[in-house]
């Protein structure tokens, strides 16, 4: 069994301890300050101090009680059980986590207190979270829950503490708890004053204003949070800050007044999208009454403007028998839509693609072809090839 002195002490960088296994992939330590990846927290990372020679410890992962450090294969031979080494850790990286770690809670707790909102999993990078949410949460609550953690984070100081107990005492000791309990024996229990209380076994602060600013980046589908803390939480807020008035200054609206005016774009943007796609099905009619030109009973018509192909299918209906369809896109692709029996749209898109390098297919009905270099002329040529077949 590994003694966790992570726990014990989590601001210390080094220690001593003795090697009590040796395994294909790593060594086993009676004690260790390295954390093992776990609880969505990444593990430390740091070297062995052997005889004057530094062992890079590559990974930390744990095994029921036994905690396991991953070093390259050809320094185990110089290792041997009973023996004692020096471990350090990279501090800089387990700080960066312990504040990640700290934020997380911060975030969860506050989340869950004020709105119910519990935490599905949280994954633990140095000075960074990705925070994964049971419920959907409003822009209005992330508002606020942003504010009251950068509160705690710089100026409403918080005390942690963190107590071992077994698993039969947590639900007596601590009603208000946060999450579930795990299924071992021993259970450690992280506290944030007058916050939170949760079981944890990760790396933690000693207060909250250690953590500094918390900078929400992302949020996806309105339940995956993604937040930094520490010095890159500060470059990006100073950042975005400096942007945004430059970016004020450039347009001449008030910084605060920028909100309303992209929401006023967007729904003008809306509108005018709608109307333009009001018009293209308009002209998707008008050009499917006028050919470009017939052979027999044959009527050929053509798209020679941007248009959405999710357009022309809500248009395709009207498009006669006996028909034809040659449409020419911006992104280097020609599309045909045949409702001539003869002239299969596969069949005509591998005649384009013989004389001109590319890739495509489809079906009878409606095939697609992608031309990486178009030549001059491209399009007449494609016109050519299509009189060429039907007047067979």
């Amino acid at each position: 069994m590994s003694k966790k002195l992570y726990w014990e002490s989590p601001y210390a960088t080094s220690f001593e301890g003795k090697i009590i296994e040796k395994r294909e992939d790593g060594i086993v330590l009676d004690q260790t300050l390295f954390y093992p990846q776990g609880g969505g927290q990444e593990c430390d990372i740091g070297f062995f101090e052997v005889e004057e020679k530094e062992i890079e410890i590559q990974k930390v992962t744990s095994q029921i009680d036994k905690i396991i450090h991953q070093i390259p294969i050809e320094t185990l031979p110089d290792l041997k059980v009973g023996q004692n080494i020096i471990g350090k850790i990279n501090w800089k990286h387990r700080y960066a986590l312990m504040k990640a770690h700290t934020a997380q809670h911060l975030i969860s707790a506050i989340l869950q207190n004020n709105y119910g909102i519990e935490t599905e999993n949280a994954y633990i990078e140095p000075n960074k979270v990705i925070l994964h949410l049971k419920k959907k949460i409003s822009y209005q609550q992330l508002t606020k829950t942003f504010i009251q953690a950068n509160n705690y984070s710089t100026l409403k100081n918080l005390q942690l503490n963190s107590v071992i107990t077994t698993r039969d005492k947590v639900k007596k000791d601590f009603p208000q708890l946060r999450g579930d309990i795990p299924n071992v024996e021993k259970v450690r229990i992280t506290q944030i004053e007058d916050l939170d209380i949760i079981c944890c076994g990760g790396t933690h602060l000693k207060n909250t204003t250690e953590i500094g600013p918390i900078f929400l980046y992302e949020i996806k589908t309105q339940n995956e949070l993604k937040f930094r803390v520490g010095k890159k939480a500060i470059n990006r807020i100073v950042n975005l800050n400096i942007d945004a008035l430059d970016i004020s200054n450039q347009i001449n609206i008030k910084l605060n007044q920028i909100k309303k005016k992209i929401q006023t774009v967007a729904e003008e943007k809306t509108s005018l999208s709608q109307e333009n796609e009001e018009l293209k099905l308009k002209l998707l009619n008008h050009i499917f009454k006028s050919p470009v030109f017939r052979f027999g009973k044959i009527k050929i018509f053509c798209l020679d403007f941007s248009v959405d192909y999710k357009l022309i299918q809500k248009k395709i209906d009207n498009l006669p028998e006996d028909s034809i369809l040659i449409a020419f896109f911006e992104n280097k692709k020609v599309r045909i839509v045949s409702k001539v029996p003869e002239a299969s749209a596969n069949e005509l898109v591998q005649l384009i693609l013989s004389k001109f390098k590319g890739k495509g297919g489809g079906s009878h009905f409606n095939a697609q072809a992608y031309i990486p270099k178009v030549p001059k002329k491209f399009k007449k040529s494609v016109i050519n090839i299509i009189k060429n077949k039907v007047s067979q």
